[in-house]
């Protein structure tokens, strides 16, 4: 049971909505765990109850077997079974086994329309190749049993980027699809074409059957001048290889940018069809942006066997992050009135809380606001009120969404003593005292507290990577750990022991000086040397010399240290030199250091005559 609720992901629904109307007819739908469904159809006066169950995914998975670098048993994108990937043999190839989840939507997901579902996937040395085999027994499908060998690769070369697949079918008889696409890119210009073809009679991988075939042309040219100016034009042609003519349509469109606050466009787009269809399309808009508000201007003219038009002014105000209100009001030629108003809000009212509010008026008003809580991940309320004058009325609805997805779960668990380590030798030994009074975290999210016995117990970790770090909570200042992470990795199904030891921290300190004698000892009437950086190697420990000279580092952890100096004055070194200073610690020491800093001296030349 336990490996079963880590690949799970539920999805539920709890609703109830009043309506004005009586004598409503609803239906709903409860789905219970895996294959069992019962509908239920009544009659209501006040308002329904929806209550929604399921499981929508279910799988388990396992990395970095002996077998495959993956291997997977249960839902595999639409299809349930069984999936090796990366299998460890030459092109490492993937497989999937298993059937097809059918197409009607169920909250439970049923597999009866597919018998068989089999994909194989692998690299060759030249190009990748993949093998689909699938039986259907549903009348609805035309192909009861479908083969699929497929290619393709893609090429870059600098900004130019190629990519091509190719499909071969059967279905009674052999069909087949070819893809290309290219691709150029630079910084102010693009070009883009695309074209496929697919023969009649093919059916692909998803079982759709193309009788009459299809071919589609795309292709897309733009290019932005340095002044803000820019261009883009295109033409599509597509539709059934035979049969009936081909649709075409080409667009262009010429926009302009000042200063990212106005944004001028217009654009137009002219296409014919099939039964000697034609329609047009030709309009422009304006916006312009300032910190907190906006202005935008559209308009459009079309003509689709009849002619219309459309017009609108929209205003927008930004009050704060995150928020935005706005108001349109346009014209509609197909309307009766002409002019129609709409607006809104989305304001969140608190980090887990948001509101939105919309509104569209024409010969009447339809308003509706929404309030959303999500206190976790995995909870949300919804609560919805609508209103239709003067038709429907007011209406209003409460919903409860519930998502539980447990797939990231592992099955690793960690554990370990955090103990005062008093002779600083890294090894739990009897008589050092636990720790209680701290936290462990993993990567920076999971807590977990250390029991009253000095051990933290940590289950379901996932395999891969990780690191440890201590939330020291009461703890003297003076307690730490000599690492701030403790990294580890961890494969499935381990256990890990990684035992903490808390040391007690020390301090190191001394005096930065000006050396005259070169001595490399702090003398009487030497003055001190300020604005010195100390840093201790291997730690993020340092500190900066105060206005005498005087330093001090503390929560220094036992052990030693190599000691560097940066920002030192112009012309000037250590007083000995080639001198390596060290600091050497033990638990809750504290060591005096004192820094011997003095002029560069200036090499003698000597000159011969």
């Amino acid at each position: 049971m336990i490996f079963l609720l880590a690949a799970l992901t539920i999805d539920s629904e709890y609703s109830f909505f009043t309506f004005p109307q009586s004598n409503i007819r609803t239906y709903v739908n409860n789905a219970r765990f895996l294959f069992i469904e019962k509908d239920i159809r009544s009659m209501i006066y006040l308002g329904s109850y929806n209550g929604l169950k399921g499981v929508k995914k279910f799988y388990f998975s396992v990395d970095s077997t002996d077998i495959a670098g993956r291997v997977t048993f249960g839902d595999i994108g639409p299809v349930r079974g069984l999936g090796l990937f990366d299998i460890a043999m030459p092109f490492s190839p993937s497989i999937t086994i298993g059937r097809e989840r059918d197409r009607v939507c169920h909250f439970v997901p049923t597999y009866g329309e597919n018998r068989f579902y089999l994909y194989m996937e692998g690299r060759t040395p030249y190009i990748p190749i993949s093998i689909l085999y699938r039986m259907d027994t549903t009348i609805y499908s035309p192909s009861r049993n479908n083969l699929i060998l497929s290619t393709w690769n893609r090429f870059i070369r600098g900004n130019l980027t190629c990519q091509y697949k190719f499909g071969l079918g059967y279905y009674g008889t052999p069909g087949f699809k070819t893809q290309y696409s290219l691709e150029y890119k630079r910084e102010k210009f693009i070009f883009f074409l695309r074209g496929r073809y697919i023969s009649n009679r093919y059916v692909d991988g998803s079982n759709r059957f193309f009788e009459r075939g299809r071919i589609d042309i795309y292709a897309n040219t733009g290019y932005r001048f340095p002044f803000g100016l820019g261009m883009r034009y295109g033409l599509t042609i597509s539709g059934e290889t035979y049969g009936s003519p081909l649709t075409k349509k080409f667009y262009a469109s010429i926009g302009y940018t000042y200063r990212r606050s106005l944004n001028v466009s217009t654009y137009g787009l002219i296409a014919s069809g099939s039964f000697d269809s034609f329609w047009w399309e030709r309009g422009g808009e304006a916006t312009y942006l300032r910190n907190k508000w906006g202005i935008g201007i559209r308009y459009l003219s079309y003509y689709r066997g009849i002619r219309g038009e459309t017009f609108d002014i929209t205003g927008k105000f930004f009050p704060f992050t995150g928020s935005f209100l706005y108001f349109t009001i346009g014209k509609r030629s197909y309307l009766s009135s002409g002019l129609v108003m709409f607006g809104g809000a989305n304001l969140p009212l608190r980090p887990d809380l948001r509101m939105n509010i919309n509104f569209i008026s024409n010969n009447g008003l339809n308003a509706g606001m929404r309030l959303t809580y999500k206190p976790y991940n995995w909870l949300m309320f919804l609560l919805r009120v609508h209103c239709d004058f003067p038709y429907r009325g007011l209406s209003g609805g409460f919903n409860i969404n519930t998502r539980m997805d447990m797939e990231k779960t592992g099955f690793c668990f960690v554990y370990g003593s955090v103990y005062s380590d008093n002779n600083d030798n890294g090894v739990v030994e009897e008589g050092e005292p636990v720790i209680r009074d701290v936290q462990i975290v993993l990567d920076g999210e999971k807590k977990v507290a250390v029991g009253r016995d000095g051990i933290y117990r940590i289950g379901f970790v996932k395999p891969g990577k990780h690191f440890l770090s201590i939330s020291f909570g009461n703890l003297p200042a003076y307690m730490g750990t000599k690492k701030k992470r403790i990294t580890f990795e961890i494969k499935n199904f381990n256990i890990k022991r990684i035992d903490i030891p808390i040391v007690g921290l020390g301090r190191v300190s001394g005096k930065v000086f000006h050396d005259r004698n070169r001595n490399g000892v702090l003398d009487e009437g030497e003055e001190g040397i300020p604005n010195v950086v100390i840093m201790l190697s291997g730690t993020d420990l340092f500190t900066m010399s105060d206005r005498d000279g005087n330093y001090r580092i503390e929560n220094v952890p036992p052990g030693m240290f190599r000691i560097r100096l940066k920002n030192l004055p112009p012309d000037f070194e250590l007083s000995i030199k080639n001198l390596i200073l060290y600091a050497a610690l033990r638990p809750r020491a504290h060591q005096i250091i004192d820094i011997g800093l003095a002029k560069k001296e200036r090499p003698i030349r000597i000159k011969k005559f």
